[in-house]
């Protein structure tokens, strides 16, 4: 007990500056205190009104039948007449409970709520979803992922949308954003895109800065881009067609961003709460296998230029007296990679050996460190597990961020660490309440920790999903099983349904089983932050006949990769592996038969890939950019990957 006594001094000593909590301190009071404020401060008066409800609480006490769900349900704007008039506090999200019998009064004097329709729109959708964060709701049963609505965009403002005889015409806002200027060589064009195809073009206007296009139906988004007088694109900007939220109004602006063709971030010491405070001298930090070093920018961040939107790969960090670590990173959000020093690695494996009576201190045994999330904030009372790995060692820290065996869940810091899992490729799934909370997955290597942050969102929307034939296009019945869905999802015949998914950009994965026994069964990947998922499938038959010439050469008992690039013409290869031998990729053209190169709407075939986990590249010809896929190839298994702007 007294070398555990001098191991959990030592941890503290390493690691009391929380992560990700700006820096928070936690002190322990034990003598009372007074807090006094004015009747007419906005929390008193917050606190008086919530009186009532706490005295009907006391006669109604609360039956907790389940965990509670932290979805937010969306009053519909008509029910903003009901409000009323309160003062306009921060809104919070509460815990709902199902079957809570509130007796409401039998009559009421009619309200004044004139005041309602003065306020500005921005103002009325504060105030609606301070009603319903505010207000205490019958809990209906658990919905079907694919039957639940979306939740609402933020930053609404106004939108208008007209029926036509042809379908809709829509009129809206739009602005540039994020240092982007505007002068005579520019050039902006409005598209109307559904999963991938572009349809209508619309007309945006300068001067007033408004758009306005028709289009056919409401269905999939608003696409625009700036380009320079040479035809490169300088930003662009999105709105997804949400019909509920253009009916009423609500949908956000459309604005115009400096294109994302990069993966950029931050690798603090993580003594400094992720504040990069004081930069880790001599920090290398290397991706696509090792291949491509990151650049130095301002700021002490991180850059690794000429990457593609969606761009996957594994990120490697090392310095002096800092333990090795990874990270999986996605372009298009700015990351946040915290580098731990060896000492207080090293005192967390002897803690938790200390405490489990179970040698874990190999320093060569791969570590996750992550946290669980909810729009970027902690989450108590989750449980982690690693798919597979039962012998693994899952801990969670206390508020004071030290380990404790004894807890079996998240505390109030949502941290949590597994020691002991095998080298390779992991799936990590969260629960709540025994329910589905978040994924995410990790490439485990030796000596080093992996960051791996499991985290879940309030902004959810409805994602077409679509499974046909890969060169015919013809529907096809499939059962899905995807990481984002407890259970597995059935497309009949038609070929095509949606799914809600949380807005949070990560990598998942996704077994297809066609119904018809001709085309194979796959692995396929997706993130669940894209507009649309297509899910292309392909024959034996086909595979055999294309491969026919290169069938001596092949291995049956390792992998083949098959992927779809759709934007421009390619080169396809493996990052960090020199060695792979050119004749192991066969090209193929948008009809499936054979190519000399990489064509537009063709793809590729890699065979004879070692289980591993590997990184594909595609090297787009005309822009000169590259565009990567991080996944786990194991033997004689089949991937399917898409390359397509999403």
């Amino acid at each position: 007990m007294q070398r555990l006594g001098i191991y959990s001094f030592l941890f503290c000593l390493f690691s009391l500056w929380p992560l990700a909590t700006d820096s928070i301190r936690f002190w322990q009071i034990d003598s009372a205190i007074e807090i006094k404020v004015q009747k007419n401060s906005p929390p008193f008066q917050a606190f008086q009104q919530a009186q009532p409800v706490h005295q009907i609480l006391a006669k109604n006490p609360i039956t907790f039948q389940r965990t509670a769900n932290l979805s937010v349900d969306i009053l519909s704007h008509q029910n903003i007449q009901s409000a009323k008039k309160i003062v306009l506090l921060e809104p919070i999200v509460v815990k709902k409970f199902k079957n809570l019998d509130i007796q409401q009064p039998a009559s009421a004097e009619p309200l004044d709520l004139s005041w309602v329709s003065t306020l500005p729109l921005r103002q009325q959708i504060r105030l609606e979803e301070a009603q319903s964060r505010f207000a205490i709701f019958d809990q209906p049963p658990l919905e079907s992922p694919v039957s639940r609505r979306p939740s609402e965009p933020v930053a609404p403002s106004k939108v208008e949308i007209v029926k036509t005889a042809h379908g809709y015409e829509i009129h809206g806002p739009w602005e540039i954003a994020g240092g982007l200027g505007w002068t005579n060589d520019h050039s902006i064009d409005l598209r109307h895109s559904v999963e991938g195809s572009t349809r209508e073009s619309g007309v945006l206007s300068v001067k007033d800065g408004t758009y306005n296009i028709n289009i056919a139906s409401l269905a999939g988004i608003l696409i625009a881009k700036m380009y320079d007088k040479a035809g490169n694109i300088l930003g662009e900007g999105s709105l997804a067609l949400q019909e509920e939220f253009l009916q009423a109004g609500l949908a956000p602006k459309l604005i115009i961003r400096p294109q994302v063709n990069f993966i950029r971030g931050t690798a603090p010491n993580s003594y400094d709460g992720g504040k990069n405070k004081n930069p880790v001298e001599g920090l290398s930090a290397k991706a696509l296998q090792n291949d491509s070093p990151f650049e130095k920018g301002p700021d002490d961040t991180l850059q690794l230029s000429n990457m593609n939107r969606n761009s996957q790969t594994v990120a490697r960090f090392e310095a002096d007296h800092f333990a090795k670590s990874n990270m999986l990173l996605i372009s298009g959000k700015d990351f946040k990679a915290p580098v731990f020093p060896e000492k207080m690695i090293k005192a967390l494996k002897e803690i938790v050996s200390e405490q489990l009576s179970y040698d874990l201190n190999n320093p060569q045994l791969p570590l996750i460190w992550g946290q669980v999330l909810m729009d970027s904030r902690p989450v108590t009372g989750a449980q982690v597990e690693i798919e597979g790995e039962s012998d693994a060692k899952v801990v969670y820290f206390d508020i004071l961020n030290l380990p404790d065996t004894n807890l079996k869940e998240t505390s109030a810091n949502g941290y949590f660490a597994i020691i002991g899992a095998q080298e390779g490729f992991h799936a990590l799934v969260a629960r709540r309440g025994g329910q589905y909370y978040a994924h995410n997955v990790a490439s485990l290597e030796a000596g080093t920790v992996s960051i791996v942050n499991l985290e879940s969102s309030l902004k959810t929307k409805n994602v077409p999903l679509r499974v046909f034939d890969a060169f015919t296009g013809t529907p096809e019945a499939a059962e899905l099983e995807l990481q984002s869905l407890e259970e597995p999802l059935k497309i009949d015949a038609k070929g095509w349904t949606s799914v809600l998914l949380p807005q949070v950009s990560r990598l998942s994965l996704m077994q297809v089983n066609p119904a018809n026994q001709g085309y194979l069964p796959a692995q396929y990947f997706y993130n669940d932050d894209q507009d649309f998922i297509h899910v292309p499938l392909v024959s034996e038959d086909w595979l055999l006949q294309i491969l026919q010439p290169k069938w001596s050469q092949i291995d049956a008992e390792k992998g083949t990769v098959i992927g779809f690039v759709q934007d421009e013409n390619f080169e396809v290869y493996l990052a960090g592996n020199e060695a792979f031998s050119p004749q192991n990729i066969t090209y193929f053209d948008p009809h499936g038969n054979l190519s000399r190169e990489g064509i537009k709407g063709g793809g590729f075939i890699i065979n004879n890939v070692d289980p591993d986990t590997h990184e594909i590249v595609i090297y787009g010809k005309q822009t000169e950019r590259l565009t990567s896929r991080l996944l786990p190839v194991d033997q004689k298994s089949v991937s399917i990957i898409l390359f397509q702007e999403n």
